[in-house]
């Protein structure tokens, strides 16, 4: 085989998009440190950079909802795959959904040009995570709740075949070559016929949250990033009207935008208590900024916010979770999965009365998932070579 060459295609990057977009750019960033040749082609006319990646702009912000709009972007992508001869690509969210089935054309470029092609997994998909979550109430145990969503999958994998990717809304149904997925949890679920190679790369940070920022912010009490539906935005929205009148907090919208249309609602006589902010130009001054970080979401991928801000030295109080327990570890305060706002409210009085006991935790962890991150950067490249 030719020497590994790796190809990103993402619709979305810095400064649009959110995590998903994060995750890719720090992908090729760490593995062009590993002497990996990377260039990525993305849908933003005037993207962030990425050390050690190529990136080609695309001519136009792309909406990647639209597919006319994806369509006008596909022969800038094919002009790119010409140029570039990458071995491996990989296409990131939202072109490895099933809803964006319009983004086919990309992977059959790809397969054309003789790529090993793979597709992003993030989160999973809605019936998934309600059918683990109807598991979880009943049983009580998240691994007792796998074990039925496991085989609930495999008794549907028995009887629609391949069918049954769309059905659960997994990236298999672009008939890709191999799934890379952002933890462990999200990758259990991904492929029930288990025909097509899968790796878990949890997100990178490498040094992005190092330093120190000119971007200081006032010290409130709690910190929360993107309090929409799932994100837990209701229990988050509660806990505000709920939690002592002193108390001071502060809330990022995120990159996607939309996350403070239902909770400027839900806060209503309670607004002088929170700060309700756009966005940041650097994280690092958003995480200083905040007592402790709040990781109320009802799903997720992963939880990189959560490590971001223990790599900071900001204490996280999070909802148990899988796919944020592989992230915080022993590192947070954790709050069962069905806590009430009272049941929060204690807990982040507990954090907020000791918080350096949550910052020797949260650094005991950083310095485990620093170790963890090494070693799978190096495996994800040997998993690319033999794929």
């Amino acid at each position: 085989m030719a020497a590994l060459r790796l190809g990103l295609i993402s619709p979305l990057w810095p400064p649009r998009g959110g995590g998903g977009e994060i995750y890719l750019q720090r992908i090729g960033t760490a593995l062009a440190a590993l002497g990996v040749p990377v260039a990525a082609c993305v849908g933003v006319a005037q993207p962030d950079p990425a050390a050690g990646v190529e990136i080609a702009a695309a001519s136009l912000d792309v909406d990647p909802d639209d597919p006319q709009a994806c369509a006008r972007w596909f022969p800038e992508i094919e002009r790119w795959l010409d140029a570039w001869r990458p071995t491996h690509v990989l296409v990131n969210a939202p072109f490895s959904r099933v809803s964006h089935g319009h983004a086919e054309p990309v992977y059959a470029m790809a397969r054309r040009q003789g790529c090993r092609t793979g597709a992003v997994h993030l989160d999973l998909d809605r019936g998934v995570v309600e059918g683990l979550a109807e598991a979880y109430a009943a049983t009580g145990d998240w691994d007792r709740a796998a074990e039925e969503g496991e085989r609930r999958l495999a008794a549907l994998a028995d009887a629609a075949g391949a069918a049954i990717f769309a059905e659960i809304g997994s990236p298999l149904v672009f008939d890709c070559d191999f799934i890379l997925s952002c933890s462990a949890w999200s990758d259990r679920f991904v492929d029930p016929l288990g025909g097509v190679p899968r790796v878990v790369l949890h997100p990178p940070i490498g040094n992005s949250m190092a330093g120190d920022t000119s971007a200081r912010m006032s010290l409130v009490d709690f910190g929360f990033v993107n309090p929409r539906p799932h994100k837990g935005g209701r229990s988050l929205a509660e806990i505000v009207r709920r939690a002592p009148e002193s108390w001071r907090f502060r809330a990022l919208e995120g990159g996607h935008g939309g996350a403070f249309e239902g909770f400027a609602r839900d806060i209503r006589g309670a607004e002088t208590r929170i700060e309700l902010i756009r966005r940041v130009e650097d994280m690092r001054g958003f995480y200083d900024g905040i007592g402790a970080l709040l990781m109320a979401s009802l799903y997720e991928g992963y939880g990189m916010v959560a490590v971001e801000a223990m790599i900071r030295g900001t204490p996280v109080v999070a909802r148990d979770y899988p796919a944020i327990r592989e992230a915080v570890g022993d590192g947070a305060a954790i709050v069962p999965f069905d806590a009430t706002a009272d049941e929060w409210i204690e807990m982040m009085a507990a954090v907020r009365g000791n918080p350096s006991r949550w910052r020797a935790a949260a650094a005991r962890r950083t310095a485990e998932i620093a170790d963890r991150e090494v070693s799978e950067i190096q495996h994800f490249r040997a998993f690319l070579a033999e794929v």
